[in-house]
């Protein structure tokens, strides 16, 4: 049996596959490491935790029942240059 802070700390999702990207997609220091150390694309190779904002509020579709199904970050890849990722 797990304790209560075990319970509390549990990302609640109806699809089990989608718990490993929202928990690395939630939280810039796993985003920045997933971005940089494992995309294997150049202009990615920088980016750090600071450099990601959740965004996800402004781009909630119209018609989605779940309005928590996905995550919009913006990251800023170069001086005034930014990406917007979905995850």
């Amino acid at each position: 049996m797990q304790d209560n802070e075990t319970l509390d700390n549990q990302i609640h999702n109806s699809k089990a596959e989608d718990n490993g990207a929202k928990l690395i997609f939630e939280n810039p220091t796993l985003c920045a490491q997933l971005l940089r150390d494992y995309s294997g694309i150049n202009l990615l190779k920088d980016v750090k935790p600071e450099d990601i904002t959740d965004v996800t509020e402004r781009y909630i579709p119209m018609f989605t029942e779940e309005r928590n199904a996905d995550v919009v970050k913006r990251v800023r890849v170069k001086e005034g240059e930014e990406i917007f990722m979905l995850g």
